[in-house]
């Protein structure tokens, strides 16, 4: 079947991906919207004043910063309308290929991001986000009044869908939508964050994997995401959906996904499942194949101490449900400690399981693959 050959494409990509860690659990655990932290609506890329100066300084590391009313040995405020911000990821990656190929054994730049965000006025900013490998996003932001919770953003950048794992090839991530710097496009978007409720929305063009910055073809793709954070007794539970719908020349593609984050005492669950369909459109509509597939994603961490998560993860891909053995899954165990503000340490080892009979395009099995990966980050 001509879909199991592109869903074996795809897998061919993700296999070898780069560790996971899901810092959307720091949200379940404050039972709060990751825009709590950051300055993108959205979650994820440069934190906020709360963030930078507050949560990641004094909150998350074994060892904070000295009293909050101190001068920071550090600050990434220029001044009073203009901030500064990084990420930076180094990655060590050991992954000996048992079913054949090229094993890995390296050291590589797993992200290395410089933020900038300027305030324009009350109730407008600027946002630029230069990474080294050619993603980027930069935006306007105009904000409505608190009390009325509105945010109109358009620029360029990833539009909203699902948990925003850092990990973009997470399978939840890398299928719906793609992987950095694929994932983030041309777009328009608004939301609406009244208390524990937020939407957001975006239509974009929908070429992402193009150089041209200007949409060559009639059709545009949208994007949306739903979120309820409740609490009831001593859970922080939150809930949400997500849909998408792009078409592009070659190829239309439908996601429809819901999450969850729930977060009790030392304990924190992430959960995604994520429902596909592609289509080739390319040829006669009587010889077009519909590819359905189902991902999913699960974390559970423990806050063994503070600054320090014990984390195991399981991930399944189905890439093709109409045809077997195309279900492949991936589980984890791993660490993340914070000792120190703005440092942070992770290592973990995953193992892929998947029928013995299921191969690459290029004959590789991945039954029994494995990896290690070790990685230093160092933020503000």
């Amino acid at each position: 079947m001509a879909g199991s050959s592109s869903a074996r494409a795809v897998l061919l990509v993700l296999v070898a991906s780069a560790q996971a860690s899901a810092l959307p659990r720091f949200a379940a655990r404050m039972g709060a919207a990751c825009s709590a932290c950051h300055v993108n609506p959205t979650g994820a890329g440069m934190r906020n004043a709360f963030g930078r100066n507050v949560f990641e300084r004094h909150q998350l590391p074994q060892f904070p910063a000295g009293n909050a009313d101190e001068p920071f040995f550090f600050s990434p405020e220029v001044n009073e309308h203009l901030s500064i911000g990084s990420d930076v990821r180094w990655d060590y990656l050991w992954e000996p290929k048992n079913g054949g190929g090229n094993a890995i054994n390296s050291f590589f730049p797993m992200q290395a991001d410089l933020y900038l965000f300027a305030e324009l006025g009350q109730r407008a900013g600027l946002y630029v986000d230069i990474g080294v490998h050619g993603n980027a996003e930069v935006f306007g932001l105009v904000r409505a009044p608190e009390w009325a919770g509105l945010y109109l953003k358009v620029g360029a950048f990833v539009p909203p869908y699902g948990l925003k794992l850092d990990n973009h090839r997470a399978y939840i991530r890398a299928l719906t939508v793609g992987e950095p710097p694929a994932d983030r496009d041309a777009a328009v978007e608004i939301g609406i964050q009244p208390g524990r409720f937020s939407v957001h929305a975006a239509v974009f063009n929908g070429a992402f994997e193009t150089a041209s910055p200007a949409d060559q073809e009639g059709w545009k793709g949208v994007s949306c995401r739903a979120e309820a954070r409740f609490r009831p007794g001593p859970v922080r539970l939150a809930v949400g959906v997500s849909g998408l719908f792009n078409r592009q020349e070659q190829m239309r593609k439908a996601a429809l996904g819901a999450y969850a984050m729930a977060s009790l005492g030392r304990f924190t669950y992430l959960g995604e499942v994520d429902y596909l369909e592609t289509q080739d459109i390319s040829v006669p509509e009587a010889f077009r194949d519909t590819i359905a597939q189902l991902v999913t994603f699960h974390e559970l961490s423990m806050l063994l101490f503070r600054g320090f998560d014990l984390k195991l993860s399981l991930e399944s891909a189905d890439l093709d449900l109409q045809a077997s053995p195309n279900q492949v899954t991936r589980m984890g165990i791993g660490v993340e400690y914070f000792p120190v503000e703005l440092v942070g340490l992770s290592l973990q080892y995953r193992r892929l399981v998947a029928d013995p009979s299921f191969v690459l395009g290029t004959g590789e099995r991945v039954d029994g693959d494995q990896d290690l990966a070790v990685v230093f980050h160092f933020f503000f």
